[in-house]
């Protein structure tokens, strides 16, 4: 499933007001590093604290690899899909960032086991 992750500067007021005020059901946090919530519609949200390379406010469509990571990195690359770097271990996931023909910034994750 596919995952909007948006980019907060700070965590307990961003989880605060999507799940007290638009009413989203906070599925997972994980402290401060990350909070997965869900709509009554099924989207989920993903904030992720910001950085100098995500500023608040950013937002990126995230999907869950169905194969293992590395397996979809390879199928990617041999499509000729841009990659913006390395797997990274994220705990509790691995990701790993790419574009759309657009520019568009999107990413695969797993959660590690």
């Amino acid at each position: 499933m596919a995952m909007v992750t948006l980019f907060v500067k700070d965590m307990d007021e961003s989880v605060r007001f999507y799940s007290s005020v638009l009413g989203m059901k906070v599925e997972q946090r994980y402290g401060p590093h990350f909070a997965e919530l869900r709509a009554e519609d099924g989207m989920k949200l993903g904030l992720h604290p910001a950085s100098a390379a995500s500023p608040a406010g950013k937002m990126v469509l995230g999907f869950q690899a169905a194969v293992p990571l590395e397996e979809t990195l390879e199928t990617l690359r041999s499509q000729a899909v841009r990659i913006d770097g390395p797997i990274a271990d994220d705990p509790p996931i691995r990701t790993f960032n790419f574009r759309d023909p657009n520019g568009a910034e999107m990413y695969f994750a797993e959660l590690q086991r």
